[in-house]
């Protein structure tokens, strides 16, 4: 049984999740003019008079920033023609956005920048960045990065076959379970499910063991929906998902949708699973996991190390003390007893998209600033950097070198974070490149419909086929509107 001090510090865990959590959340889109481009001068350096001062934006906070910090100040003792002041722009992707729109408009752009993944064809549109395939193929040096970036991370960021960032920060999704609860009912703690059918099996087997009356929860967000139905090859929008050209109708409908739909209402109706909204900054569907509550939640693998960390009583009270976390003085570990497996799929495991974001390098500041921002991306993709952003960071690595140094798959073997980065990194190579998710223009307002719809179908009373057709519907109006504004 959990004494007092446990269930105290439990809200260390749902503090950690919620943070993280936003790292697959929806991201606030908007119009943009069109697309920019041209060419990346990346030997501008050598023309300066002496180091060359970039800002680089980010939402890094807790140990991802920490991180970061470290790293930016590694780079900046290792050379003396660049200096990169990191300034953190809040603690979501949607206030980053939001300052980097406005820095745009007054001509103000900072040299780096990280965005969500949702909004690589609007920024793409926005006119407003370098194409990172321009970088690329500018710079013989950095031919060998290119080549060793992971197929799907290039899939996922490239409009009309181009590469839009010049680096990534990526997250997949997983299943986190109760071992504990697992084994009281039976079940093999070593054997998550793997399906969305194994996954009602093993709640009804919890559920008749009297070890949680819910054995699921599960939130309402619409990332949760785009993976599922990316996972069984079925479109969210036209011209092939957005990859063949700009889309500009809805593909939401379809039988793929319903049978998702018609899923979840199932196990909310049966008593399986606990239902909560997908609004932004939902925490509750985290809060029982850490009381206990349910044994099985879907989220983003993007906390893996701090929640690992708190787990053992490993992690830093000073790093989670940014998240508005106290701990203890001889906090030792929350007690619990929490695993990971790959994203349970609608067929099969592991298949979705994955989710986080991208560095920009914008064509805001001079071609000094612009090449500056670019050898410290270049120095940032090479291998040791890579090693220690998956190793003490929150990402993963997005380059196969630094997947295979001795360092990197030491800590995979050895820390309880590191076995959670495996398993997750082993979903993202299942992630298929020839359909690695859609492009959007607004993608916000299609979130919000798609949210809106399956909210009804979980919370409400509302006919699904009816609730998913009106999203459909919005998804086209706002795609045409999108057309419309960027003048394709």
């Amino acid at each position: 049984m959990t004494d007092h001090r446990s269930i105290r510090l439990l809200f260390v865990l749902l503090g950690a999740f919620a943070v993280f959590a936003a790292a697959c959340g929806g991201g606030d889109d908007g119009g943009g003019e069109a697309a920019g481009g041209g060419e990346c001068p990346v030997d501008a350096l050598d023309d300066a008079d002496g180091p060359v001062t970039i800002e680089v934006w980010s939402n890094y906070t807790a140990l991802p920033r920490r991180t970061f910090e470290a790293m930016v100040a590694q780079y900046n003792e290792s050379q003396d023609r660049v200096v990169v002041e990191f300034q953190p722009q809040g603690v979501s992707f949607e206030e980053v956005l939001r300052k980097y729109k406005l820095a745009a408009e007054d001509g103000e752009l900072p040299a780096l920048a990280l965005l969500e993944d949702t909004t690589t064809q609007v920024i793409a549109d926005s006119g407003t960045i370098i194409p990172g395939a321009a970088c690329y193929a500018a710079d013989p040096e950095a031919e060998d990065i290119r080549d060793d970036f992971l197929p799907i991370a290039v899939a996922s960021y490239s409009v009309d076959d181009e590469l839009q960032p010049v680096g990534f920060d990526v997250y997949t999704a997983l299943v986190y379970f109760n071992r504990t609860h697992f084994t009281e009912a039976g079940l093999d703690p070593a054997d998550p499910p793997s399906t969305l059918d194994e996954l009602r099996s093993y709640a009804e087997t919890i559920k008749a063991a009297g070890v949680t009356q819910a054995p699921v929860a599960v939130v309402a967000q619409s990332w949760q929906v785009e993976w599922w139905l990316t996972g069984v090859d079925q479109p969210i929008v036209d011209e092939e998902n957005g990859r063949a050209g700009l889309a500009t109708a809805s593909e939401f409908a379809s039988e793929e949708t319903t049978r998702l739909y018609e899923f979840w209402k199932g196990m909310v109706t049966d008593g399986l699973a606990t239902a909560y909204p997908g609004n932004e900054g939902q925490t509750d569907h985290l809060f029982s996991m850490a009381t206990n509550s349910s044994s099985m939640v879907v989220d983003s693998s993007a906390g893996v190390n701090t929640i690992a960390g708190l787990l053992e009583g490993s992690v830093d009270p000073d790093t989670v003390a940014e998240l508005g976390i106290e701990l203890p003085p001889d906090f030792g570990g929350l007690g619990l007893d929490l695993w990971v497996g790959p994203y349970p799929g609608l067929d099969e495991p592991g298949q979705g998209q994955i989710g986080g974001g991208a560095w920009y390098l914008t064509n805001g500041g001079s071609p000094e600033q612009q090449a500056a921002a670019w050898d410290f991306m270049k120095w940032f993709n090479s291998t040791p950097q890579q090693v220690q952003w998956a190793t003490e960071g929150s990402g993963l690595p997005v380059i196969q070198s630094a997947v295979d140094s001795p360092e990197l798959q030491a800590s995979w073997d050895s820390s309880l974070g590191g076995q959670w980065n495996r398993i997750a990194y082993d979903v993202l190579l299942g992630v298929d490149t020839d359909f690695p998710g859609p492009l959007i223009g607004d993608y916000k307002t299609t979130r919000e419909v798609i949210r809106e719809s399956y909210e009804r179908a979980l919370l409400g009373d509302g006919d699904v086929e009816a609730g998913i057709d009106q999203a459909d519907a919005a998804i086209t109006a706002a795609a045409e509107e999108y057309k419309d504004t960027v003048g394709g």
